[in-house]
Formats: structure tokens, C-alpha cells, sequence
């Protein structure tokens, strides 16, 4: 898709540019880049974030909540729309619960009403001062509405079920030794200094498709890394773009010739320098989360096509088997 600028995002999802600005101020929703002038352009990649964080929104999440948890090392997209559905389905109960109990009022409102304008025949006496029979029912009336008042349901405004799975979710992504020293080292950062961060990182991507490539100058590999690094902020911040990712030769992307280049020192070097850029800047790589992130980023979804825009077809899963080699030492 084409580039579009602040005002026109604004006008396609109703988001104020005022606010489209602010999400940017704090580092919250930055755009792929800016014009020579000084303008915020957003791609699709930008625009799906944004739906994550509307729907948090919605959900009544604070922005620095939302914060939290798109940049938390642990934050996986799948599980988040999942727990999003779950807590979008509380809510819709709850409000169907408000509707129903809103509707049972107007009713005993419209009842009460009936009942009043009715009251001079229904409570009228006979000459000798007895009430009729239609007095004892408007007095019985009365006592059940004494006898609701004491008995009224308010559990349709209570809201801490849904208060208490909002909890869970942000905790599952707060309370890891990985995002907290996240928290920690990305402090002050601006949305400038995650951007570097970003093309150094996705440049070593870039040099991993170059070893596949077996001949891609680094150079090539450079421009590459470039092209694909306004996705990604975070070793897991990796979203598609629009153009097309870089072709690999059919003997480089051979599931052999690849695993034969994966044990190489060179793939292994490349490792390890992907494993310390993490810890120096994002969180202590250890083993086991570097594995677990050469996992992921050979999974089919944002993570693989951003990688693959790096360094071309087969550098996701390439990447993958050097990594898992690497752990299994």
C-alpha cells in the first residue's frame, strides 16, 4: 500500500492527528518515516499496530499499559487478540446485563405510571369510608416495590471479573526478568534512537542472507536491512511491508545446503553476534530465550516476512537452524 500521511490515517480509522502525534510523542505508534519537510508518513505495518492498540483502547487499557505490553520481549500477537476476544466477550456480557437490567426498569417505570394515573378509580372508597379491593392491590403493589429495594441486583455493574483478566494480562507480560530490564535500558529512548536500533539489528538479518546468498556483497546486504528496519523496534518487532522480498538462488534456499551453512563458523559467528546486540541493547539473550526467538522468527506470520525483506527467501528459516545448532552446543 501506498504511504499515507497523518491526515489521511486520521480520517480512515477516526483517530485524531492531535492524538495520532501524541501516540508518536511517547514512543507509543511511530511512523515509518518522515518526509524532507518534516511530515509523519504510516505504512501498513503502522496501521495494524494501530488496530492493536484501538482494541486495547476499547478494552479501557491504559496507553502506558499498551506501552508495556507491545514492547515487552515476551508480547506474542496471537495470544494477545486472543486474550482481546476474551476480555471483548466479558465485556459485551457485561453490557447485555446493563440493557436487560435498564429494560426491566423502564418496564416498572411504565408499570408505575399506569398505576398512577389510575389511582383516583382504583383507590376510590364507598360511602361509608372502606376502601375497595382495587386499593388492596395498589398497597401490595407498594410493598413489593419496598420488598425490590431491599433485594436490587447491581451485579450487572460490577465490573471485577473483567477487571481481574485485565490484570492477568498485563502481568504475563510485565512481570519477566527479560521485560524488565527491557523497561530498564530502553528508558529515555526516543522514537529516533529505536529506529537506529532497529536498521542495526535487522542488518545483521541482512548479513545472515548474505552468507545464504553465498556472494551477496555487503553492501547489498546493508541496503536490504535498511529497507525492512522501520519495522521492527525490538527483536520481535518484525511486521511485512509492501515491496517484495529479495529472491534467493534454488541452491541456496535447498533445506540441506542450508543446514550445511548453518553449522558454519561463520552462521555461528553471526550467532553470537545476533545474541549479544540483543542483551546490549533489549534484554540478557539467554540460551533459552535465544531459542525460543530462532523459533519464532521461522514461524509463518510478521516475524518471517520481515526477516526474509532482510536478507531474502529462506533467511528466517536459515537464521532458525543456526540458532537451534548454537543452543545445542
Amino acid at each position: 500500500m501506498k504511504a499515507m500521511t497523518v491526515k489521511q490515517v486520521s480520517k480512515l480509522t477516526g483517530v485524531s492527528v492531535r492524538t495520532l502525534q501524541y501516540y508518536d510523542d511517547i514512543g507509543l505508534l511511530s511512523p515509518s518515516e518522515r518526509t524532507e519537510a518534516g511530515y509523519r508518513l504510516y505504512e501498513e505495518a503502522q496501521l495494524a499496530t494501530l488496530q492493536e492498540i484501538l482494541l486495547f483502547r476499547e478494552l479501557e487499557f491504559p496507553l502506558k499499559d499498551i506501552k508495556a505490553i507491545l514492547d515487552s520481549p515476551a508480547y506474542d500477537k496471537e495470544r494477545a487478540l486472543h486474550q482481546q476476544i476474551e476480555l471483548l466477550t466479558l465485556k459485551k456480557e457485561r453490557l447485555e446485563g446493563l440493557i436487560r437490567l435498564a429494560e426491566e426498569l423502564k418496564n416498572e417505570q411504565s408499570n408505575v405510571q399506569r398505576g398512577t394515573g389510575n389511582k383516583s378509580q382504583e383507590g376510590s372508597a364507598d360511602p361509608a369510608g372502606n376502601p375497595d379491593e382495587s386499593g388492596t392491590r395498589i398497597e401490595s403493589r407498594t410493598e413489593r416495590r419496598k420488598e425490590r429495594s431491599h433485594t436490587m441486583d447491581f451485579t450487572a455493574f460490577d465490573k471485577t471479573k473483567l477487571e481481574e483478566y485485565k490484570k492477568r494480562a498485563r502481568e504475563q507480560y510485565s512481570d519477566t526478568d527479560a521485560y524488565k530490564e527491557y523497561e530498564v535500558k530502553s528508558a529515555g529512548r526516543t522514537s529516533e534512537d529505536e529506529q537506529v536500533f532497529a536498521k542495526e539489528f535487522m542488518a545483521i538479518f541482512a548479513k545472515f542472507g548474505a552468507l545464504l546468498e553465498d556472494g551477496t556483497d555487503s553492501n547489498t546486504a546493508g541496503d536490504n536491512a535498511a529497507a525492512s528496519s522501520s519495522e521492527a523496534s525490538s527483536p520481535e518487532a518484525s511486521s511485512p511491508k509492501a515491496s517484495s522480498p529479495k529472491a534467493s538462488s534454488p541452491e541456496a534456499s535447498s533445506p540441506k545446503a542450508s543446514l550445511s551453512k548453518a553449522s558454519a563458523p561463520e552462521a555461528q559467528a553471526l550467532v553470537q553476534e545476533l545474541r549479544d546486540y540483543i542483551t546490549e541493547h533489549f534484554y540478557t539473550c539467554t540460551p533459552e530465550i535465544l531459542s525460543g526467538l530462532g523459533k519464532m522468527y521461522a514461524a509463518d506470520g510478521e516475524f518471517k516476512e520481515n526477516i526474509d525483506r532482510a536478507g531474502g527467501t529462506g533467511t528466517a528459516e536459515f537464521v532458525s537452524q543456526a540458532i537451534d545448532i548454537y543452543c545445542r552446543k
